[in-house]
């Protein structure tokens, strides 16, 4: 916006030097009411009785002929708005009327540029923190509601001298982008060597100083690219961290019926080996006892052969016997017949 510039509270001489209202003490009669006024009318939406007190104040001024002293040509003067005839410049208003009108009207302007314009986003941030203006994010909140509290006036007033005294005032004929302001950058240094008595020095600052804010401004995006990325890496890893640590969590609470399971095969196997020892033991029992059988076995049939070879041998020996018993009868038989014949 190459209308719209930042209150400057220094004004120049007839020298070219700028002097600020402390070393001017008639224009600083003049210049203070009148800003007073100004900030007054910022809260006039919810306090009445401060706008009576401005419109008598203005009413006053106005009668005693002081043309710094009005609304509209301080505005013009400082370089806030541009005037659209010398009628609004010598600020003649003639009337109530259009006095009040020509507050409102200011007022208005004042607070739309604060609302709009990124470069006033000091100003505005202290007109918020102060409670003067209300910030207009919240949905809830009215953004004509402009006013909480008259007693911060003083230190706001402060504040705002300390910003209007450190920004330098924009050139009205600055360029707006950043490629233009190049160009006009690169064409300034270039006639440097010709006609450099000519040169507006402010403007040409007034670019050098916007190009290094704006490189500035996109240093400062990319760090906190840089710095949203590597947190982001870093709430990554924290989150890997803590994902691997539920996975093996989740691990360990699916394994322990696998270990149980594990351990009860384990006793399984245990009782296994043992039926296996008890079997083992058994096996060499049998076997020892059909070794023991066997030769039992072995010794009741050479038993039963002798039993029969004592058998065929007793049957000789009864036959034998009887053989005998035989011939001895037949002998005494023989024996007693032949003593019968002898007699």
């Amino acid at each position: 916006m190459e209308n719209e510039m930042p209150i400057d509270i220094e004004s120049e001489n007839s020298d070219g030097a700028m002097t600020s209202e402390t070393d001017n003490p008639e224009q600083a009669a003049s210049n203070m009411p009148a800003k007073h006024m100004l900030l007054q009318q910022i809260s006039m939406s919810k306090y009445g009785q401060l706008v009576q007190q401005s419109r008598e104040e203005l009413l006053v001024e106005q009668s005693s002929g002081s043309k710094p002293v009005q609304h509209k040509g301080i505005l013009v003067e400082k370089g806030i708005m541009e005037c659209s005839n010398n009628y609004e410049l010598i600020g003649d208003c003639g009337s109530t009327g259009n006095a009040e009108e020509m507050v409102h009207q200011t007022r208005d302007e004042f607070v739309e540029q604060l609302c709009s314009d990124p470069k006033y986003a000091h100003v505005k941030g202290v007109l918020i923190e102060k409670g003067i203006l209300e910030d207009s994010s919240d949905p809830d909140v009215d953004q004509d509601g402009y006013v909480e509290t008259s007693s911060d006036l003083g230190s706001l007033e402060k504040e705002l001298e300390e910003y209007c005294r450190t920004t330098p005032k924009r050139p009205v004929d600055m360029p707006t982008s950043i490629e233009d302001m190049m160009s006009y950058i690169n064409e300034f240094t270039e006639g440097l060597n010709t006609n450099s008595n000519v040169k507006d020095w402010d403007k040409f600052r007034g670019c050098i100083r916007e190009v290094h804010d704006f490189h500035m401004n996109k240093k400062a995006e990319h760090e906190n690219v840089e710095e949203n990325t590597d947190e982001q890496t870093h709430n990554n890893g924290l989150d890997l961290k803590k994902d691997l640590t539920q996975v093996e969590l989740d691990i360990v609470k699916m394994m322990q019926p696998l270990n149980e399971l594990i351990q009860r095969s384990q006793k399984l196997t245990n009782s296994i080996e043992c039926i296996e020892n008890k079997i083992s033991r058994l096996d060499l029992k049998v076997d020892s006892f059909y070794i023991r059988y066997n030769e039992n076995l072995q010794k009741r049939e050479q038993s039963f052969e002798e039993m029969m070879a004592l058998q065929r041998l007793r049957e000789r020996i009864g036959e034998r016997l009887t053989k005998i018993e035989t011939e001895i009868h037949t002998s005494k038989t023989l024996l007693l017949q032949g003593r019968v014949q002898k007699n």
